[in-house]
This record gives structure tokens, sequence and C-alpha cells, in this order.
């Protein structure tokens, strides 16, 4: 008679085949008691490429109709084109009934992507979707667009409307219309602030995003839910009108994260003339924490926009609550000429504007219930086994799969020397803490 051994070792088994999709469907075949455990890591993540009639929306629908003890082992739905100029036709952007259909027979969905995806235009007139029905992990838009409006509503915003919980929301480098919205519409009526997003992320190449931004907050966002905001778009320095979207009443956020180091990394920002700083105001007095992010190229960060991060980082600090406990300071490695890194801690830290007017560091204790400033700096593994330290990419929160822990005495003490020396009155007020990043198998 055969006795299987118990679950959790054939799943611990199995664990390590992850990704290796020829013995996963071999292993499948082996017996019943297996099949489960197979199926997790086979059907774990669905990807559709609207372009390829074979893998496009409508296709997943009808292969998943046939297939429906496959459904529930799908977490993660990836909607995405390899291609980065993708030429769509009007009957090949993703459609509205075709999307609501894929979600609906996904019981136990978590995470989608969309990447480089046109999505129709929602018709003028036409009814609202019933939302999904379970909380969604994560969303992410990234790169994707719709064509013009004209009278309708973009599809970006119908996405949304598909959900009715989302824990975290990212908007990448999509240019989304600026809806002429209709109040009294009955679209926007139901829709309105009915998507509840705990942590919202906002990274954009292009200028005047706020425009959107305030959208959703206005229109789309039940505001009340959200408790972190991530900013990192073009114009996000000299975006006044970003005042007018922190200043909603009814914003109780937790963290909030800015990265004033966009142009900066560009080198064709440079021969550009910066538009005055505008005044910060972060009136919301529930915010905990403040991420500022510094990530320059190297010779950007010894020029005049260098100097410039540094002074707007340092006027928002000034602008900050008394509610703020931690301060978050984000040092990346930076690309050289596309090859040698560099390390941002020294040209920040070393940079003028930092040890000759001490500006940020008075700004940092200035702040009256400051508890902790915590450092993130990148894992310098040497370059061991061709693996290179991590670097500044368009994802501005941390991506999935980093570890984050404390240096030990033994580590980083180049850095801490220079924080010493940038920080000499924070470092007698608050702790300060060195933390490293980690790509998860790096860790070791």
């Amino acid at each position: 008679m055969f006795h299987p051994l118990p679950r959790e070792i054939v799943d611990h088994i199995f664990d390590y085949l992850h990704g290796d999709i020829s013995s996963l469907a071999a292993s499948s075949l082996v017996c019943r008691f297996w099949l489960p455990t197979t199926r997790t890591h086979l059907f774990r993540t669905l990807t559709c490429k609207p372009l390829r009639p074979s893998a496009s929306v409508p296709a997943l629908i009808l292969w998943l109709s046939h297939c429906p003890d496959v459904a529930p082992y799908v977490h993660e739905l990836r909607i995405y084109e390899d291609q980065v100029d993708a030429a769509y036709m009007d009957d090949e952007a993703v459609g509205q009934d075709d999307l609501e259909a894929l979600l609906r027979l996904l019981p136990n969905l978590k995470d989608v992507h969309m990447g480089q995806v046109i999505v129709r235009t929602f018709p003028p007139g036409a009814s609202l979707p019933v939302p999904y029905n379970k909380p969604l992990r994560r969303l992410t838009i990234d790169d994707c667009g719709s064509f013009d409006p004209a009278d309708g509503v973009p599809g970006i915003f119908w996405v949304l409307s598909l959900f009715s919980a989302i824990e975290v929301l990212r908007i990448c480098d999509t240019w989304v219309y600026e809806a002429s919205i209709d109040v009294d519409s009955a679209y926007w009526t139901r829709l309105q602030s009915r998507l509840h997003v705990q942590k919202l992320s906002v990274e954009c190449r292009f200028p005047f995003v706020h425009l959107t931004l305030g959208q959703l907050l206005r229109y789309v966002l039940h505001v009340p839910s959200l408790r972190g905001l991530w900013l990192d778009f073009g114009d996000v320095a000299e975006s006044a009108a970003l005042n007018t979207v922190l200043d909603d009443p009814r914003l109780q956020l937790r963290d909030l994260g800015i990265n004033t180091s966009r142009l900066a990394l560009h080198k064709s920002a440079r021969s550009q003339e910066l538009l005055p700083a505008s005044r910060w105001r972060l009136p919301a007095l529930t915010i905990e924490r403040i991420t500022l992010r510094f990530a320059p190229d190297s010779d950007g960060m010894l020029s005049r926009l260098g100097d410039d991060v540094i002074g707007r980082n340092t006027d928002i600090l000034r602008s900050a609550p008394p509610s703020v406990q931690e301060v978050v300071l984000h040092f990346t490695r930076v690309p050289i000429n596309g090859i040698v890194r560099e390390d941002a801690v020294r040209l920040v830290l070393h940079h003028p504007r930092w040890l000759d007017g001490r500006e940020f560091d008075d700004a940092l204790v200035a702040l009256p219930g400051l508890r902790t400033v915590t450092v993130l700096v990148d894992h310098d593994d040497g370059g061991v086994g061709g693996r290179e330290p991590l670097v500044f990419s368009r994802s501005s929160p941390l991506p999935d799969g980093t570890v984050i822990k404390r240096a030990a005495a033994s580590e980083g003490r180049e850095y801490m020397a220079s924080l010493e020396k940038a920080l000499p009155r924070s470092r007698s007020k608050v702790d300060i803490k060195l933390m490293l990043i980690y790509v998860d198998d790096r860790l070791r």
C-alpha cells in the first residue's frame, strides 16, 4: 500500500522546483496527491499578451471556462506586451467586458500587473461595472494608456472602477488624460470615493501628473482609507498644485515618500532651467514617517541640480508637521557611463550644501517629535559572483524580493562616519539607524 508523505513535506520539496516548468508538468502526472502542489506553482501567475491571439484576454477566458479547476490556483495576473512601442488597433485594445469577465473567473486573485497596454475608452452613458468582490493586494498600471477619450471616460479610470479595495496601487509612466468630469453623471456619481486604497504610488516621467492625482483623490479614491503616498514624477518639486492635494482635510496619511531627484537622473535635464521651488505645505497632522530619496547621477549630484535636490528636500522637512517621528533617507547606487557604480552617500553627504550650511541637519533637529533617522543604502557585495549592487530604477518603492536589515557594527563604518560628519546635531538628539538593502538571493 502506498503511504504518501505529509502534505507539508511534499510542498516543501516542490518549492525547490518553482520556475522549472517541465519538471513540474511531469510531476503533476505522477499521482493525484502531487497534483494540487504542482498546480500551485504552475498556475500561480497567468500571463496575457493582448496582441497575441492565442494569449489574448478572450483566449484566456475561453481556456479558463474549459479548465475551471485551474482558476483557484491563479494568484497573479499579468497583462503586458514586450514591445516598447506596441502598435494597437482599436479592436486590439483591452476591452471592458473582457477584462471584467476574466476577473470573475479568478476567485483567489491577489496581484494584477498591466504593462504597455492600451485600454478602450469607457463609452459615455455605459453602466459602471460591479467591482471585484475581494480585496486586491497590488494593482500596477505601468506605461499604459487609452485612446483619446473625446467625450468618454479614460480607460484607466474604468480599470480602477473594477475594484473595491486595493492594498497597494502603483501608477507608473502612465498618461491619464485629464477627464472632463460631469459630477452629475451616473458614472462619476457611482464611482466617487468607492475605491479603498491603503498605499498609492504615482511614478511618472511626464509633467502635470498632479492633475491626474488630484482627480484620483477627488473622484475615485476613498481618501480616508489612504495611509501611504509616494510621489515621484517630473515636476513634483515645482508643482504648487500638490499643496492643494496634501491640504485635503480628509487625508489621514501615516507615510509620505517624495523623490525630488528625477530631473537629475536624466542628462537632458542638465541644460534645463529649473523652475523656482514652490513652498511646500504638509498640513496632514497624522504623518508619522517621511521618506526622501537621493538618486541623482554622479555628475548631477555635483552640479546645480544636485544642490537643488538637497535644498528641496530641506524645504520638505521644514514644512513637515510635528507628528513626524521618523525620517527615512534612501541613498541609491547610481550608474556612471552605464558601467561603474557610484555611491550616492559619498556624493550627497560630501556636497558643500550639506557640510557648509548644515541646513538639512537643522531641519531635522527642528522636528519636535522626531525619534529616528533611518538611512537606507544598498549592500555592497563587491560584485561577488558577478552580482552587482542594486541601482535606482523607476520602481520607486523598493521592489518585491528585497530584504532590509540593520547594519552590524562591523558594516558600514564609512557610511556612519560620513553621516556623523554631515548630521552632527541630529546624531546627538535622535537614533540614526543604518539599514542595508539586499536582494533576497544575495542575503547570506
